[in-house]
């Protein structure tokens, strides 16, 4: 199913009848993933069995570029995706949420054959928590890497600008946060 509606300029694309994708662990427990993204809080939640697991600060689209937002699941990985753009971005442990792999999650994008070659690279770990990108979602890269090991895929992905799972999980983010365990908050 497809759905797309035109509400203030952002789109609302539907991909992913499921909720989340049942998976069994290496020790034979089935488990249901889910990966949440709040645009408001520029915040991913990676969900277990309805349980936050871990959470990310995420750097989204800009307003002239907006991140898609709707139910969509993981259709691709690549280790690394380079943008069909004029200037081709290198975007390590790519993650598309959409059919034609225009849109996905991964680390900060950098120029060149490697990050530590790139300045723009360097200025983009400032960018993370600030809608910034050319609608993709960006993480740290210690973060994607985390998320590319952690999501299969089929795994849902829901994004929008409803702040209920940062509301939901506000509680568990000030304690990681305060013992330092999962995220830094924005």
């Amino acid at each position: 199913m497809l759905q797309r509606t035109d509400r203030n300029k952002i789109h609302t694309e539907t991909y992913a009848e499921n909720a989340s994708i049942e998976v069994m662990t290496e020790s034979g427990v089935v488990i249901q993933k889910e990966i949440a993204i709040d645009l408001g809080q520029q915040m991913m939640f990676l969900l277990e069995d309805g349980f936050m697991v871990r959470a990310y600060p995420v750097s989204s689209g800009k307003a002239i570029t907006p991140t898609p937002v709707g139910i969509f699941q993981v259709f691709r990985k690549q280790e690394l995706r380079i943008s069909g753009q004029a200037i081709p971005y290198r975007m390590p442990y790519y993650l598309s949420f959409t059919k034609n792999g225009s849109h996905g999650m991964h680390a900060l994008p950098y120029l060149g054959i490697s990050p530590a070659s790139s300045g723009y690279w360097s200025e983009a770990l400032g960018h993370i928590g600030i809608p910034v990108s050319h609608g993709c979602v960006r993480l740290l890269p210690d973060d994607a890497i985390a998320l590319y090991e952690w999501a299969e895929v089929g795994v849902s992905v829901t994004i929008s600008y409803e702040t209920v799972y940062y509301e939901l999980f506000r509680a568990e983010l000030e304690t990681f946060n305060a013992t330092g365990a999962l995220i830094s908050m924005p």
